[in-house]
This record gives structure tokens, C-alpha cells and sequence, in this order.
């Protein structure tokens, strides 16, 4: 079996009262296969617990957690490092960027 077409990636620290609806977002595209990865860049709310429930949900979510504040770029870096897809677009944990209906799919 191949890799999934389409990776998501998502940078976010301190994220986690949006963070729950992106990632549903991004698990609910149809038509595509896809990976969901999010980078953690260090964060000390509820971003940690809630990336690893969620992972151990759906396979499909992957989580890059980092101890240490790394800065946004090379988090941003992290989750194109950890992609896997043969496309992808980045996300963010932002309320204006957690899409509620799928905006992915394939003809």
C-alpha cells in the first residue's frame, strides 16, 4: 500500500481550545486519502493530551511533540519534515482556518 495523497500539516503551540475543530476538519476530507500532521511546538496547555488522544483515535494523525520552544519556522519545517503525502498544504489551529465542511476532495 502507498503512502496517503495529501498531507496536512499543522504548526501549533498553545493551541488547544481550537486546535480539537482543525483537526476534525482535516480528518473529515473525502474523496482523498489523507495524513494529518501536526507539530507541537512546546506547548503547556491541554495541546499535548488532546494531539495524543486523538492520535490514538485515527491512524491517520501523526504528532510531532517538542519539549523545547523551537520557534515558528522550524516548526513550521517539522511537519514538512514528517510529511509523507505526495502533495500537501499546511493548516493552522487558527478558528478562521478549522474549515468545518471537507474543502478536499477528488474528482
Amino acid at each position: 500500500m502507498s503512502g496517503p495523497k495529501v498531507t496536512i500539516g499543522i504548526p501549533t503551540r498553545n493551541r488547544a481550545a481550537l486546535l480539537e475543530r482543525a483537526l476534525q476538519s482535516a480528518l473529515a476530507q473525502e474523496g482523498v486519502e489523507v495524513e494529518v500532521v501536526v507539530s507541537d511546538n512546546a506547548s503547556t496547555d491541554g495541546t499535548p493530551a488532546l494531539c495524543e488522544a486523538m492520535a490514538a483515535a485515527d491512524g491517520r494523525l501523526k504528532v510531532q511533540r517538542h519539549d523545547v520552544d523551537i520557534g515558528a519556522e522550524r516548526n513550521f519545517r517539522s511537519v514538512l519534515d514528517a510529511a509523507s503525502g505526495s502533495s500537501g498544504l499546511t493548516s493552522s489551529s487558527r478558528a478562521r482556518d478549522a474549515h468545518s465542511p471537507p474543502v478536499l476532495t477528488s474528482p
